[in-house]
């Protein structure tokens, strides 16, 4: 969570009380051998001038979860269940 960071020369947080992520995207690609998932989520877009995330001290306020529920075309079967994974860094 986002909240102002109480310095009075910078400009107000313009993101108080916005989540640091924002909820994920849940994606599934069905074959004949293999199922993917893949669960993607991105920073919160904004001008984080001003802002502070998260209390210094204590426990930060836990995201909503996100729940999906997603048909499969035909039963799992002998098929792998594959989590897919990556990795990004922006700057």
């Amino acid at each position: 969570m986002y909240f102002d960071d109480g310095i009075a020369e910078t400009p107000p947080c313009t993101m108080v009380g916005a989540i640091e992520w924002q909820l994920p995207r849940i994606s599934v690609q069905q074959g004949r051998t293999e199922i993917h998932i893949l669960a993607s989520s991105q920073r919160t877009v904004g001008n984080r001038a001003g802002c502070l995330l998260g209390p210094d001290t204590g426990v930060r306020p836990c995201p909503n979860l996100a729940r999906t529920v997603v048909l499969l075309k035909q039963p799992i079967g002998t098929r792998t269940i594959v989590f897919d994974s990556f990795s990004t860094v922006s700057q």
